[in-house]
């Protein structure tokens, strides 16, 4: 596992499906959530550290405000298909072909 990221405020997170990422804050928080539950869950280990779960592909927001009510990480979190296993398999099959594939729920550079 990798180690604790520091995400500064209003950084995206960019994690594949059925992947975790612990994620260290500056300041301590006292309320963490995430916007939609669905695509993804935190567990707060600490009041500044956050173990964020991808649930299913989407963009979803993480909050964390501390005790004064005022924010302290604003976390866009994007979670993409779990294309590292699916590039495996194509070079697997198709060795020398320049496939590039992109999950729908990732940012386009193009964009």
């Amino acid at each position: 596992m990798r180690a604790a990221q520091v995400i500064r405020p209003a950084q995206d997170m960019v994690i594949e499906v059925n992947q975790g990422r612990l994620v260290r804050i500056d300041r301590a928080a006292s309320i963490i959530f995430v916007a939609n539950s669905a695509i993804a869950e935190v567990a707060v280990n600490s009041p500044r550290v956050i173990f964020v779960f991808a649930k299913k592909p989407g963009v979803t927001t993480l909050y964390a405000v501390d005790h004064n009510e005022n924010v302290v990480a604003n976390i866009r979190i994007v979670v993409t298909h779990e294309l590292a296993e699916l590039q495996r398999a194509l070079k697997s099959v198709i060795p020398q072909a320049g496939v590039r594939e992109q999950s729908r729920a990732t940012p386009s550079s193009e964009n």
